[in-house]
């Protein structure tokens, strides 16, 4: 009788087990969070969670505010966090600020003030954020940091993409994306392995910088290798490859940095700002640092922009410096300006590069009679220097300008017409020129 009644329990449960679902930690788990959901708070739903928590959604029902810091917990086994609507709705998280711990986040349909890939005081080894729809108004891809000394680097790789998203603008051309950490203390470190950020078929209102925000005294953000890539695109805003220095003393510096964007529009907002596209950061009111230590390259493809610069910016009388940059353009439309070194904001400001290449294909469109400015570009009594070569590549079709400064090297495989004014780097030694075959 007791193996006949075992038996048949074991048929039960079977057939059980095969007509009725098993949560397990490789399918996660999903929480309503708000208003007649799971959990009241996204941090209820967080404190719930088991140690092998797996994939987790959180689903919001309402708007639940922003205040406080929302941190994701590293040790509940969580592989994957997706942040998104329960009704389409877009809807607050109840937090400021929210950290994903080093776990890998996707966007979609919530709307966050603060959003770190990295940790909150920690390092973490890699992050990765992916932006499907929504808005966020700053969004950092690593840590931040908040107590005199903290640490909150990423040691690896961050990663973010947005494709095909459908974003709404937080707020009024105050949108942010950031490569790196961000930190407003003194003496803290946000600095970040690489950084790779890809933005592909997507419209928005957004300023791009590849590395860190450093805002305090000796705070550091530095980066390795920053790699940004922009397609099919409308982007309102500027994009640079490095990031920004505004502390005393405070560190963003990058190894190198490639911008590559293709088949895009950067319109003008408020009728007079966006478009520029530099390879180096930003720096003004301190004596930091966002210097690009080797190369920055600008790689430009059938888009319409107003401005290619080489390396950095540097407002304020402060110095910047980039190892070397090349601009590369084809077929492009440029509202004003290619600068093939960097560019000196105001004051007497100074920016410095070891050489620079200008490599204009398939022609190029200036709107308003444009300029070349193949060493750097000056807007008041700074100085742009490039401390080596400079020189200016035109191949595919004619080129032309009304202003061009600076070359040393010329080497022509098209026409090149300067309409206004030419001025060589140096007026005892005229630029060299080569003639490229066209076959």
């Amino acid at each position: 009788m007791k193996k006949r009644f075992c038996a048949w329990a074991l048929s039960l449960l079977l057939a059980v087990s095969l007509f009725t679902p098993v949560p397990t930690a490789q399918e996660g788990v999903v929480l309503r969070v708000g208003p007649g959901g799971d959990c009241a708070t996204a941090q209820q739903a967080l404190d719930s969670l088991s140690a092998d928590t797996g994939a987790l959604t959180l689903l919001f029902t309402a708007d639940l505010g922003e205040q406080g810091t929302l941190e994701l917990p590293p040790d509940k086994g969580i592989t994957t966090v997706t942040l998104g609507s329960d009704d389409g709705g877009l809807y607050t998280v109840g937090a400021y600020e929210v950290y994903a711990s080093g776990i890998p986040l996707t966007v979609d349909g919530v709307k966050i003030n603060y959003l770190y890939g990295g940790g909150y005081n920690q390092t973490v080894p890699s992050t990765s954020i992916t932006v499907r729809s929504g808005s966020v108004r700053w969004l950092l891809g690593g840590g931040g940091a908040d107590v005199a000394g903290g640490v909150a680097q990423v040691t690896g790789q961050v990663s973010i993409c947005f494709e095909n998203a459908d974003v709404t603008p937080y707020s009024n051309n105050d949108d942010y994306l950031w490569g790196g950490g961000g930190t407003s203390t003194a003496g803290t470190d946000v600095s970040v392995g690489s950084v790779s950020i890809s933005i592909s078929g997507t419209t928005m209102q957004r300023e791009i910088l590849g590395g860190s925000y450093v805002s305090a005294r000796d705070a550091v953000g530095n980066t390795g290798h920053v790699d940004i890539a922009i397609s099919d695109c409308t982007i309102e805003g500027d994009v640079y490859g490095g990031g920004e220095s505004s502390g005393t003393s405070a560190t963003s510096t990058s190894q190198s940095t490639r911008i590559a964007i293709q088949n895009s529009t950067f319109p003008l907002y408020d009728g007079a700002y966006g478009g520029n596209i530099l390879g180096g950061g930003f720096i003004m009111n301190t004596d930091g640092c966002v210097d690009v230590l080797g190369s920055a390259v600008l790689d430009i493809k059938n888009s319409t922009i107003t401005a290619a610069i080489g390396g950095p910016l540097a407002f304020s009388s402060k110095t910047a410096r980039a190892g070397s940059t090349s601009v590369t353009l084809t077929g492009c439309t440029v509202r004003e300006l290619v600068c093939g070194g960097s560019y000196s904001g105001d004051g007497v400001a100074a920016v410095y590069s070891g050489s620079s290449a200008v490599h204009i294909i398939d022609g190029i469109t200036f709107p308003g009679g444009g300029a070349i400015y193949t060493q750097g570009y000056v807007e008041e009594d700074g100085t742009a220097t490039v401390e080596g070569a400079s020189t200016l590549t035109i191949t595919g079709s004619p080129v032309t300008v009304g202003e061009l400064s600076g070359p040393t090297d010329l080497a022509l495989g098209a026409p090149l017409t300067v309409t206004g004014q030419y001025i060589p780097a140096d007026p005892d030694r005229p630029a060299a020129v080569s003639l490229l075959g066209t076959g």
